[in-house]
């Protein structure tokens, strides 16, 4: 991960090769780093538990069952959302 790090921090950041070689290159905007990976956690605040969310979000079409993996994780730009606003 150090490296990782370390490139996304340096000045040459943004020039990448994918798995295949091929070089591409994106802006710093374009990045989006996590790390609880997508985790959606108990509302212990309000006493809601994630369960309860994750059926809310669905019934106001922010997420389907697809979205929710295992359960309990999601990626969806929708719950991103949703979550950090």
């Amino acid at each position: 991960m150090g490296s990782v790090l370390q490139t996304l921090t340096s000045e040459d950041f943004g020039n990448f090769k994918d798995l295949k070689g091929n070089d591409f290159r994106i802006s710093r905007d374009e990045l989006f780093v996590t790390t609880k990976n997508g985790y959606i956690p108990d509302d212990s605040d309000n006493g809601i538990p994630a369960t309860v969310l994750i059926e809310q979000l669905i019934e106001q079409g922010q997420l389907t069952k697809e979205d929710v993996a295992g359960g309990i994780h999601s990626m969806h730009p929708n719950y991103l959302h949703h979550q950090f606003k």
